[in-house]
C-alpha cells in the first residue's frame, strides 16, 4: 500500500485534472463554491460520466468512505493540511498549504 499527492491548484476557481489511481484513469474536477468558501470534488471515468459529485473537501475527512461503489476509486482520498495550521480549506490553499492524497487499496 502507498500514497500519491494528487497535484493540485489554486490558481482557477473551476478545473479538471486527469488522474490515475491503482491503473484507472479518473478526471477529478475541482469547483470552488464562492458563496458558500468551499472547495468540492466530482469523479468522472475516462468518458466523461459521473461517478460522484459535488464532494466538499474536508482536511482530515476520508472522502471516498461514504460512496463505496465498485467504479470509484478502490482507495482512499482525503485532504491534508502540511501546515498543521489550518482549520478549512481556503480559495488559495489548494497548492501549497493543504494537498489532495490518495492512499491506495490493499
Amino acid at each position: 500500500m502507498s500514497d500519491l499527492l494528487i497535484p493540485l491548484t489554486s490558481e482557477e476557481a473551476s478545473y479538471d485534472q486527469t488522474v490515475q489511481l491503482e491503473g484507472v484513469n479518473y478526471v477529478l474536477r475541482l469547483n470552488w463554491n464562492s458563496t458558500y468558501s468551499y472547495w468540492a470534488m466530482s469523479i468522472y471515468n475516462e468518458q466523461g460520466e459521473p461517478l460522484l459529485l459535488g464532494v466538499r473537501l474536508i482536511i482530515g475527512v476520508e472522502l471516498l468512505v461514504r460512496y463505496r461503489l465498485s467504479n470509484l476509486p478502490p482507495g482512499s482520498l482525503l485532504v491534508v493540511d502540511f501546515t498543521d495550521n489550518l482549520l478549512r480549506l481556503g480559495r488559495e490553499t489548494l497548492d501549497g498549504d493543504a494537498r489532495l492524497m490518495y492512499r491506495e487499496s490493499l
